[in-house]
């Protein structure tokens, strides 16, 4: 039986809790009230992404490793958007996560302009 060739890895990281949560906070953080409605546009994706949990089951999709683009995906992995969810997922998982948060955050953007550097 030939294994079918699935393409799309990318989007498959770009529809994950982490990289959405992160593109939600680098979209608000471009103006002051967009810093003041963060969390609650961060809650509103966190309740979006939960409510299409049941959809996402359904589709039964493989492992992202087995996709022909699979290094698309390690890619995308390096957006600024993606490092920023996934500290935000991370760490908030316990209280010290909480605390620790700003400075997790911080430290992903400086390594993420470090890279864009050199």
């Amino acid at each position: 039986q030939p294994v079918a060739a699935h393409f799309g890895a990318a989007e498959r990281v770009k529809s994950q809790l982490s990289y959405r949560l992160g593109n939600t906070m680098i979209t608000c953080s471009r103006s002051a009230g967009g810093w003041l409605l963060m969390p609650f546009a961060l809650s509103r994706v966190a309740r979006q992404f939960r409510a299409e949990k049941a959809e996402r089951e359904a589709r039964k999709l493989p492992p992202i490793h087995q996709y022909r683009d699979a290094h698309m995906a390690e890619q995308v992995k390096g957006h600024l958007s993606y490092r920023l969810g996934h500290a935000l997922v991370h760490n908030a998982r316990s209280p010290v996560g909480w605390v620790s948060m700003p400075s997790a955050l911080l430290r992903q953007v400086k390594e993420f302009r470090l890279q864009q550097r050199g």
